[in-house]
């Protein structure tokens, strides 16, 4: 009779825990309560800091990359220093079914480099990205890994790190960062332009959730260049002005174009009597966390 009763008790027990683990009302309520970065689409991403920055903040930022960096519309402008670049939603899709299909293989985000393309005779500035894996408390770049491809106008990844990469992530140091030293992150003039920076797979869950929901018409993703304004947590900043990247979803606007849609986290946010998301930005900055 009182084994009986001990299975009862323990039965009810579990039902009770159970219940409590799959309320989502509950866990709603919970997450609203503790955690001010939670997105409506429950990609909770508050680990890593610096998640989601309003557009008032976004547009700061992105005037002070203007003012610092590329000094756009004034009398020394660098004019192939590039302010913003797209991505196709498919080149998000498949980075982030790849990190998430080799998740045992300790891929956990993506790095995406500042280069100039020696091949080209255009000097500007672009971007690439490559999938990373964990390493301790830092991320290697895994070069040799072949993520799908898609068709989409964005074509800087896969590439061959000794042949293309290098020379062009050189390029970009000593024609912006104005590195005394090739590839020596430490000897750059305009040591607060950012070399690169790191994502964590989170920022890849969250955007695909946008990205693949038919009612938002979203076609890819503006990387934005931006420049802190103060020092933020688990930004890694080397300076206070350092330059960084905002990531807003986009959509076709009509021709051959993309419009930013700023107001799209505004409508999901769960807290939006608490905060105004804009865009994503979070990121490890190299200088100084650069593996």
């Amino acid at each position: 009779m009182k084994s009986g009763l001990y299975i009862i008790l323990l039965c009810s027990s579990l039902q009770f825990v159970l219940l409590g683990c799959n309320n989502p009302e509950k866990k709603n309520k919970q997450s609203a309560a503790n955690d001010t970065m939670v997105t409506a689409l429950e990609v909770d991403c508050s680990t890593i800091g610096n998640f989601l920055v309003s557009r008032t903040l976004a547009d700061k930022w992105i005037k002070g990359f203007q003012t610092i960096f590329n000094r756009k519309g004034l009398p020394n402008e660098v004019p192939g220093l590039i302010d913003s670049f797209w991505v196709d939603a498919c080149v998000i899709n498949n980075f982030q079914h790849f990190l998430q299909t080799h998740e045992e293989e300790k891929y956990d985000g993506i790095r995406i480099f500042s280069i100039v393309k020696t091949t080209s005779a255009d000097t500007s500035s672009d971007i690439l990205i490559v999938p990373t894996t964990q390493d301790g408390a830092g991320h290697n770049d895994m070069w040799t890994t072949t993520v799908p491809t898609c068709n989409s106008t964005f074509t800087n990844y896969n590439l061959d790190h000794r042949t293309q990469v290098s020379p062009w992530r050189q390029k970009f140091g000593q024609s912006y960062r104005q590195e005394r030293v090739p590839n020596d992150v430490n000897s750059a003039i305009k040591d607060s332009l950012s070399k690169s920076i790191w994502f964590s797979r989170c920022v890849l869950d969250a955007l695909v959730n946008y990205l693949n929901n038919a009612e938002y018409r979203l076609d890819g993703l503006r990387v934005y260049c931006g420049a802190y304004d103060k020092i933020y947590p688990n930004s890694h900043q080397f300076k206070t002005l350092q330059s960084t990247y905002i990531l807003a979803v986009t959509r076709s606007d009509g021709t051959n174009g993309h419009d930013t849609d700023w107001d799209l986290l505004n409508k999901l946010h769960v807290n939006d009597n608490k905060f105004r998301g804009g865009g994503y930005n979070h990121g490890e900055l190299c200088p100084t966390v650069c593996n």
